[in-house]
Parts: C-alpha cells; structure tokens; sequence
C-alpha cells in the first residue's frame, strides 16, 4: 500500500510523449519499502519521486513486517555503500493505457 509520495515536477509531458519510469531500491525498513523513481522523456528528466511502501497482512489488513523470503524473492540484494538498482523501467505512452515493460 502507498503510504506517501512526493514529487518534483521537472518538465510538462504532453500527450503521447514516450516516458520512461526507472525504479530503484532506497532501502526496506521492517513493514516499509522506500523507492526513488525517475520520470524521462528521451534524456530530459519530467518528474522524480520519493515514496514509501507498506507491506499490509492480508487477514487482518494491518502492517506487516517485510519477511527475508519476500525480501529476496521481489527486492533485489543491496550492495555495499549504496542502494540496488531495480532492473525495471517501463516505457509509458503518456494519455493512454499502453505500458511496456523493459526488463
């Protein structure tokens, strides 16, 4: 669940713009993952975005505590000195439902 998100807004995109999300990995604290994404459009940065994650419990719709198992399975490992990068980034046609992912 989305806790919280904030956005610099660097540039306009316009309707079929062609934007790139990358996604990387901050860091994962006990029930929260914290993630830094950048918006582009060819090598101009559109918006970037801090935002904090919470991993919810199912039956009881209350925080949960992120598992080692979750955490290797969807997080990838985090190096030493810094955070990991997600290999992720989706290709957006800005103004329709089109997504491609670029793994």
């Amino acid at each position: 669940m989305a806790l919280e998100h904030e956005i610099s807004y660097r540039k306009p995109a316009f309707l079929h713009d062609q934007v790139t999300a990358h996604v990387r990995l901050g860091r994962v604290r006990r029930e929260s993952a914290f993630f830094e994404t950048l918006f582009q459009r060819d090598r101009d940065v559109i918006a970037e975005v801090q935002s904090r994650w919470c991993c919810i419990e199912a039956s009881t719709r209350t925080p949960a505590r992120i598992s080692t198992e979750i955490e290797r399975c969807f997080l990838p490992a985090q190096t030493e000195g810094g955070p990991s990068e997600i290999n992720r980034a989706c290709r957006i046609d800005v103004g329709s439902a089109m997504l491609r992912d670029d793994r």
